[in-house]
């Protein structure tokens, strides 16, 4: 089936409309591209991302596929709130495999990375803040 991002709704459209299939154009000129990737190198986010990846559960300093799912699905119910669990769990899974190489733990540097993604994806500012 062919899924559709809309970039431009009216009040009744956006209510309509899966946030997951929404997005703003604005965010993809050149500026804010690189406005959006300025943030991936500032420490006060390396700093914040560390402290969260620290509080998960490591084995041997990396993060393990189920601590990386336990995340991801409070992340998802945060953000789609009207979810549903096997989307929930597909993608978690799916963001798993393409976020740690298929590998059985992810280092900081991958989970950086992911969670800059995320973080990209969610947002709707090219603010650090």
């Amino acid at each position: 089936s062919q899924q559709l991002v809309h970039t431009e709704l009216d009040g009744t459209e956006k209510k309509r409309t899966d946030i997951r299939q929404q997005g703003n154009l604005a965010f993809y000129d050149d500026q804010a591209m690189q406005e959006r990737l300025g943030i991936s190198s500032s420490p006060v986010l390396r700093e914040l991302l560390s402290d969260l990846y620290r509080a998960l559960p490591l084995e041997n300093d990396k993060l393990t596929e189920k601590g990386y799912r336990w995340l991801y699905k409070r992340l998802y119910w945060r953000v789609v709130k009207e979810g549903q669990r096997k989307d929930c769990d597909e993608l978690a899974a799916a963001e798993w495999l393409a976020e740690s190489g298929g590998a059985d733990t992810m280092t900081f540097g991958q989970f950086f990375d992911a969670m800059f993604n995320f973080i990209d994806v969610w947002c709707d500012s090219t603010d650090e803040d």
